[in-house]
């Protein structure tokens, strides 16, 4: 695997990591208000 594949994998690694993080925090929030 060359360097430029590399670093896009990683790229696309974190940025999915982030929008898993941001989707549990959703879930979270909207748990946490809808029970009340």
């Amino acid at each position: 695997m060359n360097e430029v594949k590399m670093v896009v994998y990683h790229q696309m690694m974190t940025e999915y990591q982030l929008n898993q993080q941001l989707k549990d925090d959703d879930l979270l929030v909207s748990l946490h208000y809808s029970s009340g």
